[in-house]
C-alpha cells in the first residue's frame, strides 16, 4: 500500500494563518491560470489585429482597383475621342484634296471646295461621292466655272507641255497619288500649284 504523501507544513504568517502545500500549489495553479488567460487576452488581441489590419489592406486594394479602372475607363475614353478626331481629320484631309483636284481639273478655282466641306446642300460624306458633288456644285453655279480652262491632257493621258516657261511642272499621276494618301492637302507640291510655281500636267 502506497505511503501518502507527508503534507509540509508551511509557518504561519504573522498573523497566524498555516498554508499547507496544497494551499500554495492551488495558489500557484490560479496564478499560472490568470498568466496562462491573459496571454490568451493578448494572443486575441493580436489576432483580431492581424484581422482588422488584413481587412484595411483589402480595403485599400479595392479602393486602388477601383481607382485603377477608373483611370484606365477615362484613358479609354480619351484615346477612343482622340482616335475619332484624327479619323475625322484624316478623312476630311482625303476629301478636300481629292475635291481640290476635280476643281483643278477643270481649272475651277479651288477654294470652291469650301461649299462641299461644309454642312449644307453640297457636303460630301464619302469619297465615291466627290466627282457627282462637284459637278452638281459647277451644275447649280455656273458663275464658278466662268472663264475656266481645263487642264490639257492629250489623247491616251500623256500629259502636254508646260503652258509658261519656268513653271514646274507637277505630273497630274502625283496629285492624284498623294490626294489617295489624303497627303496633297499641305503638301510642297500643292503649294506650289496654289502659289502659281507649279502646274499641272
Amino acid at each position: 500500500m502506497a505511503e501518502k504523501p507527508e503534507q509540509k507544513i508551511v509557518e504561519p504568517d504573522p498573523q497566524g494563518k498555516t498554508f499547507t502545500q496544497e494551499d500554495l500549489d492551488r495558489v500557484a495553479g490560479k496564478v499560472r491560470a490568470e498568466e496562462k488567460a491573459k496571454l490568451g487576452d493578448v494572443e486575441k488581441d493580436r489576432a483580431e489585429l492581424a484581422r482588422l489590419k488584413s481587412e484595411q489592406q483589402a480595403r485599400e486594394e479595392a479602393e486602388k482597383s477601383e481607382h485603377q479602372k477608373a483611370l484606365d475607363a477615362a484613358k479609354k475614353e480619351t484615346e477612343k475621342t482622340l482616335r475619332a478626331e484624327f479619323d475625322a481629320r484624316e478623312k476630311r484631309i482625303k476629301l478636300e484634296g481629292m475635291i481640290e483636284r476635280e476643281f483643278l481639273m477643270r481649272g475651277v478655282d479651288p477654294d470652291a471646295k469650301l461649299f462641299l466641306l461644309q454642312d449644307g446642300k453640297y457636303k460630301v460624306e464619302s469619297e465615291d461621292k466627290v466627282k457627282e458633288m462637284v459637278e452638281t456644285l459647277l451644275a447649280d453655279k455656273k458663275y464658278l466655272a466662268e472663264g475656266a480652262t481645263p487642264l490639257p491632257i492629250a489623247v491616251g493621258g500623256t500629259p502636254s507641255t508646260s503652258r509658261a516657261a519656268g513653271i514646274v511642272q507637277v505630273p497630274i499621276a502625283r496629285m492624284e497619288e498623294l490626294s489617295a494618301q489624303g497627303k496633297w492637302i499641305g503638301s510642297k507640291e500643292r503649294d506650289m500649284v496654289q502659289s502659281g510655281q507649279a502646274e499641272l500636267v
